[in-house]
């Protein structure tokens, strides 16, 4: 395996280097040109020849095709959508701000763009429920559900106040809530501000992403943010970043 990544890195250093030395000749004509421009500035101004020299429409034509093949040259990702509403029925320490943040941030693809729909009247895909347990469970899922309006999908987060994490008893969909998703369960305390950091808590939050995602709009786009370079790039563990600042610093110059 060392073997391959050694071989790979010399290519890429042989290709950059060829590079960076095409730069530093170019670099060094540039005074010759400004000397060819400024001789050519004191003699007589020449006229447009449509024969010797492209019209200024077909030059934006040829700088307007150069960006559509950079722009169709970069790789495609998957993009998420999902309108959600949100409905807190108890004190939660802010867990529920940090569950939807874990639920945005996981390095998973297709990426999740999660859009709260605040107004009453605007549509949304489905509704997410955050439901501290304070007493007894089914009491306060009963007194959660009485605020959820509307027949979209539930994602009913059940929050379990404690220390630390423990076993809870899995939940039938109760009678009259045949619109909510298997219930998730997650840890919370004050002790901590917001969630607990453990396994149980984890796996909810993958669990709930991939729940969100079967009511989302996917859609594929280009990727201009270079995430997909930057995630190819860290799988060879920032071996090739060195050549790479190489080149970056060299390219200031041009700047």
């Amino acid at each position: 395996m060392l073997k391959e990544m050694k071989i790979q890195m010399n290519k890429v250093q042989d290709f950059l280097d060829a590079h960076i030395n095409l730069l530093e000749d170019l670099r060094k004509s540039q005074p010759l040109q400004n000397q060819d421009k400024g001789y050519l500035s004191s003699g007589p101004v020449k006229r447009h020849n449509s024969q010797t020299s492209d019209p200024p429409q077909m030059q934006q034509g040829s700088s307007s095709s150069s960006e559509n093949s950079q722009t169709s040259d970069l790789p495609e990702i998957q993009q998420a959508t999902l309108k959600y509403k949100m409905v807190i029925s108890g004190k939660t320490f802010n867990a529920h701000q940090q569950i939807l943040e874990k639920v945005k941030a996981l390095s998973e693809e297709p990426d999740l763009n999660l859009i709260e729909q605040e107004d009453s009247n605007q549509d949304c895909q489905a509704i997410i429920v955050f439901c501290p347990i304070v007493s007894r469970m089914g009491t306060d899922i009963d007194a959660a559900m009485t605020q959820v309006k509307g027949s979209q999908p539930v994602i009913l987060v059940l929050m379990h106040h404690a220390h630390e994490p423990k076993h809870v008893n899995f939940m039938k969909t109760r009678d009259g809530v045949s619109n909510v998703v298997l219930p998730f369960h997650v840890f919370y305390h004050e002790t901590v501000h917001g969630l607990l950091q453990c396994q149980q808590n984890n796996d909810a939050i993958s669990e709930i992403r991939k729940a969100l995602l079967q009511y989302a709009d996917i859609q594929t786009i280009k990727d201009t943010s270079g995430k997909t370079q930057n995630v190819a790039a860290s799988n060879y563990g920032g071996i090739i970043s060195i050549p790479l600042m190489r080149v970056q610093t060299f390219l200031k110059k041009f700047s």
